[in-house]
């Protein structure tokens, strides 16, 4: 059974190594206009890159609406009041601030490729490691209820010897981590990565 897993991954070129899976990575990042923290840094989007966000949000031109809402596409009504929302009530930089707080962030560099992460230090006896990965669609964020919980057992009225160390990166192509550069980079990819 081993041999037919390491055939099928000769067979796709991947062994080993993320290069040696074929995957290149390269220097592009998701938007070369938010800048990355450095490694160990808080979780941060500047300013001017919050002001450009709220002058596209104002000068959205709105399509026109064929048929009913949601029959032929996202109700109109709906996308205004979400932009809506996102342009006057949504209040990033608290949301950054409470994110920092409860997944505290920190970049790791693979193949010279920034990896941002969160680290949640375990309260216990002999915290277990543990890394959280979202799915596809997804984000670190999607941990930021249960990661406490896992950390800090004893805080929710559990036992303290069951706390864990977490690592909750933000994968590949997702929030502040590097894009590959090549079509394919999946599961495994994402695997061999972890493992480093």
């Amino acid at each position: 059974r081993d041999r037919e897993r390491r055939d099928n991954r000769r067979r796709r070129g991947c062994y080993g190594s993320a290069s040696r899976c074929g995957v290149a990575v390269g220097p592009r990042h998701r938007n070369r206009d938010v800048p990355l923290t450095p490694q160990g840094s808080p979780l941060h989007v500047s300013d001017e890159v919050l002001a450009d966000l709220a002058r596209r949000l104002d000068e959205v031109r709105w399509p026109d609406e064929i048929g009913a809402p949601w029959q032929l596409g996202a109700d109109l009504e709906y996308l205004k009041a979400l932009v809506r929302y996102w342009r006057h009530d949504f209040d990033w930089p608290a949301q950054q601030a409470r994110l920092q707080q409860v997944l505290p962030s920190a970049l790791a560099m693979l193949d010279g490729q920034p990896l941002h992460f969160a680290h949640v230090t375990g309260r216990g006896p002999n915290p277990l490691p543990l890394l959280l990965m979202h799915g596809w669609p997804g984000s670190f964020a999607e941990f930021h209820k249960v990661a406490p919980m896992l950390a800090d057992p004893a805080a929710f009225g559990g036992d303290p010897r069951d706390a864990f160390e977490l690592i909750v990166p933000s994968l590949p192509g997702h929030g502040f981590s590097f894009i590959p550069s090549t079509i394919g980079f999946g599961a495994d990819e994402c695997a061999v990565l972890m493992r480093r």
